[in-house]
């Protein structure tokens, strides 16, 4: 089946799905807010660079624009129901679970983790609200070959042969947060998926949202990356969602949510000191300030941001984005109170492969990856990266660049005198961004 014959960004303006709190008195917004969407976001999906669902609600008025397939290799259509990866914002669930049942004093989140966990080696070195603030020195992620050897023991039994480092600065770990879900399972005698069931996603009607320890598929809209060129899609692989708090919700449900935790109306997200907790940030959106919650997977994710000063939210959830999805709320936010979002990002022209593109192999540091390996298989250039065995496809453009769609990073060679390849420059082509960043990167010893 070619998908490029195909005439995509078919429009849903719609109230929502019969359970969401907000259905009641909902109307359909006026066709111009979609049309603007449209105008933006359809050359991205037609290039294959977008799926998914962009959600605007005003008040009681509502948008949702959708994009793609559910599912490109079945052709499978994107529904009002359809759910999607939700990534780190089940994190904010974990912690409104954590601190309700601290405010009904079945927890303290002031006390070390080992007098909940006793069976924790390393337990009486942090607190629960340390392991909140991603301040209790753990690992980012556990690595999926490691996860597939998980015994009885689980997680506690892998945490237990590692050593946390010396708790000071923040260090972002999905680990703490499957930690926190252990927390409260041993609390209360119930799994994570149940307690969060019955304590937030029933009270708050959402009815298009599962926590599940199965895979996305057959749950929600099917993951997919960028293939190589010239515009082929494929099914993501390479990362494992068995982790407690893997949340997957309805554009509808993730807007519930964002409402609900900018109105502290199941429990207040913000601390003492003023600041929200661990996963959910402020921070300017289009120039307002916002409630801002994000998570991301291989081949998906989804954001939603919530103006605490006007009655309007914000849900971007994708199955395939191949451009930075850390920016696409603040186009949205423009487009949705009616400024200009500048142009779009075009793409550079695909090339054949070539032994210059081959000569980038290596292993290199990006800020904000980590390190990866640049390599070639199967007749096509690859990056993985290295920590967590992620890969993503490159595809080649002119003179010997290579471009991670996903992330909207170009590399080209940086070389001596001699000709030889000494390190990459890679440039960052943000979404509206006109000054994108670029940074030189030397290639490590293998």
């Amino acid at each position: 089946m070619d998908r490029r014959t195909f005439s995509l960004g078919a429009l849903v303006v719609l109230a929502c799905p019969v359970g969401n709190a907000t259905a009641s008195g909902e109307r359909a917004e006026k066709p111009s807010l979609a049309s603007a969407l449209h105008a933006y976001f359809d050359p991205l999906e037609a290039s294959h660079d977008l799926s998914g669902v962009i959600r605007v609600e005003r008040g009681i008025a509502v948008t949702e624009v959708s994009f793609g397939y559910a599912d490109w290799d079945s052709g499978a259509p994107i529904m009002p129901d359809t759910r999607f990866a939700a990534g780190s914002i089940g994190k904010s669930v974990v912690e409104a679970t954590t601190l309700l049942l601290a405010e009904r004093g079945h927890l303290d989140v002031d006390e070390r983790v080992s007098t909940y966990v006793p069976d924790y080696r390393y337990g009486g070195d942090m607190t629960v609200d340390q392991v909140m603030r991603n301040v209790a020195g753990l690992p980012r992620d556990v690595p999926e070959a490691a996860r597939a050897t998980f015994g009885e023991a689980g997680l506690i039994g892998w945490l237990n042969e590692r050593a946390p480092a010396p708790a000071s600065a923040r260090a972002y770990s999905n680990v703490g947060y499957e930690l926190l879900a252990a927390i409260v399972s041993r609390v209360s005698g119930r799994s994570f998926e149940h307690l969060a069931q019955d304590l937030i996603l029933d009270p708050l009607q959402m009815k298009g949202t599962v926590f599940s320890s199965s895979n996305v598929n057959g749950i929600a809209a099917r993951p997919h990356e960028p293939g190589p060129p010239p515009v082929e899609v494929r099914a993501a692989e390479g990362e494992h969602l068995a982790a407690p708090g893997n949340m997957f919700a309805t554009a509808a449900d993730l807007a519930r949510w964002g409402r609900a935790v900018r109105d502290g109306e199941i429990v207040s997200l913000r601390r003492s000191d003023g600041t929200m907790a661990g996963s959910v940030s402020e921070r300017e959106v289009a120039g307002r300030p916002a409630i801002w919650m994000q998570g991301s997977i291989t081949g998906g994710g989804a954001t939603v941001v919530t103006f605490p000063g006007e009655d309007v939210v914000i849900v971007c959830a994708v199955n395939l984005a191949s451009y930075p999805q850390f920016n696409s709320d603040s186009v949205v936010a423009k487009i949705a109170f009616g400024e200009d979002p500048g142009a779009a990002p075009t793409r550079l022209p695909e090339a054949p492969l070539t032994d210059a593109h081959s000569a980038l192999s290596g292993r290199y540091v990006i800020p904000g990856l980590g390190e990866v390996r640049i390599h070639e298989e199967e007749g096509e250039m690859r990056l993985t990266l290295t920590g967590r065995g992620w890969t993503y496809y490159l595809t080649p453009a002119r003179e010997g660049r290579l471009v991670l769609r996903k992330f909207n990073y170009t590399f080209s060679a940086i070389r001596d005198e001699s000709g030889a390849v000494t390190g990459l420059r890679a440039r960052l082509h943000m979404l509206n961004d006109g000054h994108p960043g670029e940074s030189d990167l030397e290639r490590l010893a293998e």
